[in-house]
């Protein structure tokens, strides 16, 4: 429990949309929030595809590094990338990585905060 949160839980919708944009990024080679001529061009449109209700949601992106370890280093060196890692209302996160053709890897982080929570 770093920074007095707590660990964030996975969430398969989270990583379906984190995925979609890691390979969209990585066919059009571009690092963007927003890809106009992808199927799902937003976050939002993204989220929605995967079916997922939510209150909050962040994404954080990234493309060059060779791993994960780097890609989060240099998130957590940029304030507003660090924001969204440590924001307090997300607490289920999804994760995609794609290799474009040259290469690269394109990385893609979403943070969300369902709509309703059970309890």
């Amino acid at each position: 429990m770093r920074n007095h949160l707590d660990t964030l839980r996975w969430n398969a919708q989270l990583d379906r949309a984190a995925k979609v944009q890691a390979v969209e990024m990585a066919a059009e080679r571009k690092l963007a929030h927003e890809l106009p001529r992808a199927r799902y061009p937003s976050l939002k449109d993204r989220i929605r595809y995967a079916g997922y209700s939510y209150r909050n949601l962040a994404e954080n992106i990234a493309y060059g590094y060779p791993n994960a370890e780097y890609t989060v280093a240099a998130w957590m060196a940029s304030s507003g990338h660090r924001t969204n890692i440590l924001d307090r209302v997300s607490v289920e996160t999804g994760v995609g990585v794609a290799r474009s053709k040259t290469g690269e890897l394109y990385y893609c982080q979403v943070f969300g905060a369902p709509l309703y929570v059970l309890r």
